[in-house]
């Protein structure tokens, strides 16, 4: 994998609670615009903002279910990891598992989906 891409998928892990902007970490981890597109997908199978995402609810999922937190309300849990909007939230959420972020906090042991194929 391109060390560009490792560097920025680490960025990402590390960081995605954070106000992380594209732009930005592009150019931290020296990956030109046209080129960070093309190049970030073809090694992740994401973009970059999709990478982010994924962090980000993967982390929200996991903090609803209660595994690393008790009663973590779906409000906490979004702005926990990095959104700012609740329905952009809500959205992005029931489009990746297929369930309304309220849902996994009744069900402890909501089976978290596999991250859909590019």
């Amino acid at each position: 994998m391109d060390k560009r891409v490792e560097a920025a998928k680490a960025i990402i892990e590390r960081e995605y609670q954070r106000d992380l902007r594209i732009p930005e970490l592009a150019r931290r981890v020296g990956l030109g615009r046209s080129h960070r597109a093309f190049l970030f997908k073809v090694e992740t199978g994401f973009t970059m903002k999709g990478c982010l995402r994924e962090a980000r609810l993967t982390q929200a999922a996991e903090l609803l279910r209660g595994q690393h937190y008790d009663h973590v309300g779906v409000k906490q849990a979004a702005f926990a990891v990095g959104y700012r909007s609740i329905p952009n939230f809500t959205r992005d959420f029931t489009k990746r598992f297929g369930k309304n972020p309220s849902r996994p906090r009744r069900t402890a042991n909501m089976p978290l989906n596999s991250p859909p194929s590019a």
